[in-house]
């Protein structure tokens, strides 16, 4: 999201939830995505998601991985 998406998909984990707990199971995995994505943007200091998109110096490439500093 942070190099510029809207939007992103999470068709599998909802299969997986669905399959082992129904409709539940779903809310709970929802749940838990939710509480990751604000314990990850409050660990950065963001607060909405376009604060990602406008700072360019938080955004790591793969390539960035390989990179000795």
């Amino acid at each position: 999201m942070s190099l510029g998406a809207v939007g992103t998909f999470v068709g599998r984990p909802v299969l997986w939830a669905l399959s082992v707990n129904g409709a539940d199971g779903v809310q709970n995995m929802l749940n838990i995505l939710g509480t990751e994505f604000s314990s990850s943007m409050k660990l950065t200091g963001m607060h909405s998601i376009a604060e990602f998109q406008a700072d360019k110096e938080l955004t790591m490439y793969k390539n960035d991985l390989y990179r000795v500093r």
